[in-house]
């Protein structure tokens, strides 16, 4: 802008110097002079105006430049640190946290498990005979593969599994059954396949049931040992049932439950209420005076 002021200052002197010159001269001609430097001296303002109005845009295009193109700096104390995924997995056995390489997938289901307990799992369902073992998550009926078991399963468990797979194998084809006392167990085969039921146990020396596979029901046969509830198959039971047959005692035809008749008439009226003639089992009624049992 210091150039602006001096060409006015140029034109002012100009201005005096051409009315010093032109005294007593014609207004008109000083008038044109003037006009046509006060133009020149418009023009060199307006060229001034233009170049700093260009210098002006150019700086601030510059520091617009250089402000992008600085890099950008973390503050100290925000730097984020990337944290990967957790490598420990949940076992829902034991409730504790494992590496991956510590766990056992089940490839039915994907339910994974760490390999310690998974094991454990299975010996104890093997123990209890079971060969059908199933994923333990709740409500999961997806049935574990002992091949797929093989390679992270101690020896024991997977030894204890294939023989349990054989017998069962033995046992639907009649070749073989077990002994049913607890304390004994022993694996009998029937190598002649022959249909025999009352049996000795070679190596507890007890009676058994082989066509029931269980202890031997004396005074019973096999069809109607197989038409008592499981409640009624127990030993003392199959004693007490016998002992009635031995007695002549009847069954109350509600209940079930055995009672004895030890004197007066043939009108017999349970605990549970229920009225029956000892001798026919029939409801009782006053036409039963002279029953004979028929």
């Amino acid at each position: 802008m210091a150039k602006v002021s001096s060409d006015f200052d140029f034109a002012e002197e100009v201005y005096w110097s051409v009315l010093d010159g032109n005294e007593g001269g014609n207004l008109e001609d000083l008038d044109a002079l003037l006009a046509e430097k006060l133009q020149f001296q418009e023009a060199i303002f307006l060229s001034v105006k233009e170049n700093v109005s260009s210098s002006s845009s150019t700086s601030s295009s510059t520091l617009k430049v250089t402000s992008s193109s600085m890099p950008k700096h973390n503050k100290p104390g925000k730097s984020k640190k990337r944290v990967g995924p957790s490598s420990l997995s949940y076992c829902e056995i034991c409730y504790d946290r494992k590496e991956r390489h510590q766990m056992f997938r089940i490839s039915g289901c994907s339910h994974s498990f760490c390999a310690g307990c998974i094991s454990t799992y299975v010996k104890t369902r093997l123990e209890q005979n079971i060969t059908i073992i199933m994923c333990p998550r709740e409500n999961c009926k997806v049935p574990l593969e002992l091949e797929a078991c093989k390679p992270r399963f101690p020896k024991e468990v997977i030894e204890l599994w294939g023989d349990l797979l054989r017998d069962e194998l033995l046992c639907a084809t009649g070749g073989q059954l077990y002994c049913p006392f607890k304390d004994c167990s022993a694996l009998l085969l029937n190598d002649n396949h022959e249909v025999i039921a009352e049996t000795e146990c070679p190596y507890c020396h007890r009676l058994l049931c082989a066509r029931c596979k269980v202890s031997w029901h004396s005074g019973i046969s096999c069809e109607e040992y197989q038409k008592l509830s499981e409640d009624e198959r127990e030993s003392e039971d199959l004693m007490v049932r016998n002992l009635a047959k031995e007695k002549k005692w009847n069954r109350c035809p509600r209940c079930h439950i055995i009672v004895e008749r030890t004197e007066g008439c043939l009108h017999m009226t349970c605990w549970c209420k229920y009225e029956f003639c000892y001798a026919c089992g029939a409801e009782w009624t006053h036409y039963h005076g002279g029953c004979q049992g028929n």
